[in-house]
């Protein structure tokens, strides 16, 4: 029963707007209502990355979450995209593991509840601003700390969409249900990709993860490829917002977001 109600909520946090549950994200911006039509493809690149948190407040405890807007607005950066998958809307609270600027925001105790094959990549950032994703299958709750220590920001995402340039094929097993439906449904996907010229893509695609995979696995004169990529939350929680103000996608709270310069 425990199992059945795990891959339920999961669901729901994957694929359905925050609104379904609280109304805590702003409506999708009118200039961009063409985010909802299939196949909609939206992506920047930039040469460093870094991971956001919500800041502390007086009574030095962390603020549970931040519209995508204000992480942008808070740090600084060209551009902002949502982050990793939630557990919860109110309070927002991420689903995997957590650390900003070496401090451990989440444990990572999720990884063997949720279902296999969804967070399986550790999405990294350097000391100098620099992205990787490393594969984290079969990442026990210790491990993360182990094979993430040399980083200073990290969080858990998935699923994976390409790993060392291979794309991940279609799921088999009947327990990959969450996958399955994202392989075959449309629905709004964001991505982070660590680019084969070395930068970092961030983007949004309404779609299925079978041809958002097909779309970041071209190389082409605009677009280098992708050396690994992974789907970040999508549905109600995935968006893109600029330090132009222009927004892709809906602006939710969140607990954490990526931002690209």
């Amino acid at each position: 029963m425990n199992k059945i109600l795990i891959y339920i909520t999961t669901f729901f946090l994957v694929v359905l707007p925050p609104s379904y549950f609280k109304p805590n994200a702003n409506e999708i911006d009118k200039r961009d209502d063409d985010v909802t039509r299939p196949g909609f493809f939206y992506y920047v690149s930039g040469k460093n990355t870094d991971i956001f948190a919500p800041p502390l407040s007086t009574n030095n405890k962390r603020i549970d979450g931040l519209y995508l807007s204000e992480f942008q607005r808070e740090n600084g950066a060209k551009y902002v995209i949502s982050g990793g998958l939630l557990s919860s809307y109110s309070p927002a609270k991420p689903l995997g593991f957590l650390k900003v600027k070496g401090a451990f925001l989440s444990p990572g105790n999720f990884v063997k509840k949720t279902p296999p094959g969804l967070l399986d990549s550790a999405i990294c950032v350097s000391k100098d601003a620099k992205l990787r994703i490393l594969d984290a299958t079969g990442w026990a709750p210790e491990d993360w700390h182990r094979n993430t220590g040399q980083y200073n920001s990290c969080l858990q995402s998935g699923p994976t969409l390409i790993r060392n340039g291979n794309p991940i094929p279609a799921p088999q097993s009947s327990d990959q249900k969450v996958r399955m439906f994202l392989w075959k449904n449309n629905t709004l996907n964001t991505f982070i990709c660590e680019s084969n010229d070395a930068t970092t893509i961030i983007g949004i695609y309404f779609g299925t993860t079978e041809e958002t995979i097909n779309i970041l696995n071209k190389r082409t004169k605009n677009f280098p490829g992708c050396k690994n990529a992974v789907r970040l939350t999508g549905g109600g929680t995935g968006g893109i917002i600029t330090d132009k103000g222009d927004k892709y996608g809906y602006d939710s709270i969140l607990p954490d977001a990526i931002g690209l310069w």
